[in-house]
């Protein structure tokens, strides 16, 4: 079970009901084991609750000042000004922003595939995803780190994620490649004429 509030998540292991219709219930690997009762039971039925939430983040794009992404591929800093928003590092001529309207998109509603209950021994690390947001109202104008999301790739090729305090988890791979692009605007190649024209 993940708490999205609290950015928590709590391991139940559930048994076979027995002849009463009883589950028996362990926390996490507490010795302690409980006892659920029919009608508690019912209540984790698909149909009463949906346990396939799977929200990682939900981040209006209003509250997005700056997007760092520091990888070994790819280190850039999107940051958004009253003309819009712009790539800063590396310094470049504008930012693509078809590329960031998707991203924006992606972040206020960013879900993942499925959940899982625990790291992988052997990762490969991709980037660190950093959100900022405006000041906290201090009277600084620094922006505030909202969110910071790790990226790796596990064994099989999957693109793993994870916040701090919260259950890793397995990443879509389009939003994957969307959150490691480029967002820099790329400059178009220019044909040479044919011959004779």
């Amino acid at each position: 079970f993940e708490r999205a509030q609290a950015a928590e998540a709590e391991v139940l292991r559930f048994g076979a009901p027995d002849a009463q219709g009883r589950l028996p219930v362990r926390r996490d690997d507490e010795a302690a084991l409980l006892w659920l009762a029919p009608a508690a039971a019912e209540l984790l039925s698909d149909a009463t609750l949906d346990l396939r939430e799977r929200v990682v983040l939900r981040l209006p794009r209003e509250q997005l000042q700056r997007v760092v992404v520091a990888g070994t591929a790819l280190r850039e800093t999107l940051e958004r000004s009253a003309e819009g928003w712009r790539v800063v590092t590396p310094r470049t001529a504008a930012a693509d922003l078809a590329l960031v309207a998707a991203l924006l998109e992606r972040l206020e509603h960013l879900r993942v595939t499925r959940w899982l209950p625990a790291w992988p021994p052997s990762t490969q690390a991709l980037a660190v995803v950093t959100l900022w947001g405006p000041a906290g109202g201090s009277g600084d104008a620094a922006p505030r780190a909202l969110a910071e999301l790790r990226l790796a790739r596990d064994a099989t090729g999957r693109c793993l994620g994870r916040r701090a305090g919260a259950s890793p988890f397995v990443l879509d791979e389009a939003d994957c490649r969307l959150l490691l692009a480029s967002k820099a605007r790329r400059a178009e190649a220019l044909e040479e004429p044919a011959e004779g024209t």
